[in-house]
């Protein structure tokens, strides 16, 4: 899904990650606004906070797709429609013409 980082601030956090969630509950390691890093994040993603940042980090890398100046990576290094998160998912996801796009993919 798209998130903040922390990093990139205009003076609030922009997004500029795709991050990895869970199913359900979300957590994730975040930059205040002073600069220190935090837990932000439901219940759920309290209690599994661990096992999150372990797969954030090793298993479902995060991807950046902007830099810390706020200038964008090109090429975008979206994940496919059909790995969005499917309770935050792309709303055209499965929509015309993306549900082509999908469907060819998954061929």
């Amino acid at each position: 899904m798209v998130s903040e980082s922390g990093v990139l601030r205009t003076p609030l956090a922009a997004g500029d990650i795709f991050l990895w969630q869970p199913r359900h509950g979300s957590g994730q390691w975040f930059r205040q606004f002073d600069g220190e890093y935090g837990f932000r994040g439901d219940f759920l993603g309290f209690v599994y906070f661990p096992l999150i940042v372990f797969d954030q980090r090793y298993v479902h890398g995060t991807i950046r797709f902007r830099e810390t100046n706020g200038a964008a990576v090109t090429p975008i290094p979206a994940p496919p429609l059909s790995e969005y998160h499917p309770l935050r998912s792309n709303r055209f996801y499965g929509r015309w013409p993306h549900e082509k796009l999908v469907r060819e993919k998954e061929k």
